[in-house]
């Protein structure tokens, strides 16, 4: 589920189903078919409306699988306590992440320019696709 039109087209020709929309929106809720869903996967930031999404994915589907993002460890246990599989928190993530790139530099397995450069191309293609940083 996702706001931008133009991220939707690209993931539906992925192959994954979509829906364009608000994910506290009741109407766009049912489109998504929540019974039938194996996994749900929010990047969205705020916490209500995380904890809103677990609470109708897990009132229809007690198996499926939800990962949500937070931004501060006390609202990841919270949504850890309100039934998350897993909540990505971007800032220990992005550290982790590099915390790997430094290793493999040191172990020479990774050439940091090389690293770069990939980096680079990655984000160009983000921004086409219209992704940007939650404000």
């Amino acid at each position: 589920m996702d706001y931008n039109p133009e991220i939707i087209n690209h993931v539906i020709k992925e192959g994954y189903h979509c829906v364009y929309g608000d994910v506290t929106d009741e109407e766009v809720i049912e489109r998504m078919n929540l019974k039938e869903c194996t996994m749900v996967i929010s990047t969205v930031p705020a916490l209500s409306d995380n904890i809103f999404l677990i609470r109708k994915v897990r009132s229809q589907n007690r198996k499926a699988h939800i990962i949500v993002t937070a931004s501060e460890v006390d609202e990841a246990l919270r949504l850890y306590k309100e039934g998350a599989d897993y909540v990505i928190l971007p800032h220990f993530l992005g550290g982790e992440h590099v915390s790997g790139l430094i290793a493999d530099v040191r172990k020479k397995t990774l050439k940091l320019h090389e690293e770069r450069a990939r980096h680079i191309e990655h984000l160009r293609k983000r921004k086409q696709m219209g992704h940007e940083h939650p404000k």
